[in-house]
């Protein structure tokens, strides 16, 4: 499967080892925010953003990114070819 990210790249979902949710602070700003890894480390830090993380969308909350983040959980089960990673509900947090 293909995904299309908020930046409009293309990310092969096949080569990915980890697909989750981030939740924390970035310049002073809590984000909530669907991230992948090529590599799965023994050290991950759930607190903090790995630079090797592919950022695949930002979204406003929790609950709407925890949507997001089961809708493309559908899309892999029902072996979609391609899935475009949802803008936030609300323009004013951008990617």
């Amino acid at each position: 499967m293909i995904i299309l990210n908020q930046d409009l790249e293309l990310v092969n979902f096949d080569r990915l080892a980890k697909v989750s949710i981030f939740s924390g602070e970035i310049e002073n700003t809590t984000v909530y925010a669907i991230v992948a890894f090529e590599s799965v480390s023994d050290d991950d830090n759930e607190d903090a953003i790995s630079p090797d993380a592919l950022m695949l969308g930002i979204y406003n909350n929790e609950s709407e990114c925890s949507e997001v983040f089961l809708s493309l959980c559908e899309a892999i089960e029902n072996g979609k070819n391609m899935y475009r990673m949802p803008e936030p509900a609300n323009e004013g947090v951008t990617s």
